[in-house]
């Protein structure tokens, strides 16, 4: 698998517990969407290896993993500061427009549309009015 298959989930920031389990910080808008896991794709030198999770719970934005055959800090150490990914097929699906719908703030982290083109400054709303309806309502996935 590569990255090309695959969209970025978040980074194993450290330890936690005393047997062997990460910590990982999410990069989605709602980690419990994937409260049943069954592995993940961690960058290893460049390449995505899967690892299987054997125990996981989530508090906010943060994963606690515990990892197949991972069962010790040693271990579970030489895993922080990487990257994770998860294959394309767990994003959700697009509409019969090729585009993702956002029904709620949950959907979205941050939203931020800059239109370099027809400008706008701090009171500027008229031109900002222009941008925004410039800009569709809908974010079309890039092919």
């Amino acid at each position: 698998m590569t990255k090309d298959n695959c969209f970025f989930f978040g980074k194993i920031t450290k330890t936690h517990g005393l047997k062997g389990e990460l910590t990982l910080k999410t990069d989605v808008s709602d980690p419990k969407d994937f409260k049943d896991l069954k592995y993940l794709l961690i960058e290893e030198k460049n390449n995505l290896i899967p690892y299987f999770i054997e125990k996981q719970t989530i508090s906010g934005d943060k994963m606690f993993i515990g990892l197949q055959d991972v069962n010790t800090v040693e271990k579970a150490s030489a895993f922080i500061g990487r990257s994770t990914f998860l294959p394309n097929d767990f994003l959700p699906e697009l509409d019969e427009d090729g585009c993702w719908t956002f029904t709620t703030d949950r959907d979205l982290k941050v939203v931020q549309i800059t239109d370099v083109h027809i400008g706008g400054g701090f009171a500027s709303v008229d031109e900002d009015a222009k941008a925004d309806k410039s800009s569709s309502c809908k974010l079309q996935k890039n092919s």
